[in-house]
């Protein structure tokens, strides 16, 4: 903490320092303490109090007001980690939403395919087309690589490369 026991006697005050003039022609300060807020040693902002009079705190006042920059600090912190939770629980939300709204889609494409709709669908939901479909194409590189019956070319695929694709979306757990 810092304790100024009269800013007019002040160095920066006698030096003229525009904020110290200011604060004492002005605003009639005359006591002042500083208390940083540190957090990890850095500062996050600073408390200060002031008295109108040439009176020193005390100091029990000080270390009231050094307390009360302790807990300022672990307000700010506190808010800034709640702020960070609501983020992550707004993107999780999201997400939710958007696999809600997927599922959504599927269930309606379901529907459609079981009354006997013709559908052509492009999509990375194997499973779904694994379930849904009558044919199946896999595509590389904008080509139709293979294509055929869902329980054929997801169970003995011809081609290496629909092989090496269904392999790891059967490690990834999606298929």
């Amino acid at each position: 903490p810092l304790q100024v026991a009269d800013l007019r006697e002040d160095r920066s005050y006698l030096g003229g320092h525009p904020l110290t003039v200011t604060s004492v022609d002005v605003a009639g300060i005359r006591t002042l303490v500083a208390v940083p807020m540190l957090k990890d040693d850095e500062l996050m902002g600073v408390v200060a109090i002031y008295r109108k009079e040439v009176r020193p705190f005390t100091d029990k006042q000080i270390e009231l007001l050094t307390s009360f920059a302790s807990q300022a600090v672990i307000a700010i912190e506190n808010t800034r980690l709640f702020a960070a939770e609501q983020a992550r629980t707004r993107e999780l939300q999201g997400s939710l939403d958007y696999q809600t709204a997927t599922s959504e889609v599927l269930a309606v494409i379901r529907d459609l395919a079981a009354a006997g709709m013709t559908m052509v669908l492009a999509t990375h939901e194997m499973g779904f087309a694994r379930e849904v479909a009558h044919r199946v194409a896999f595509m590389h590189e904008g080509r139709v690589l293979e294509e055929g019956p869902p329980a054929t070319l997801f169970a003995e695929p011809r081609e290496e490369r629909t092989r090496q694709f269904l392999k790891r979306v059967t490690d990834a757990g999606r298929l």
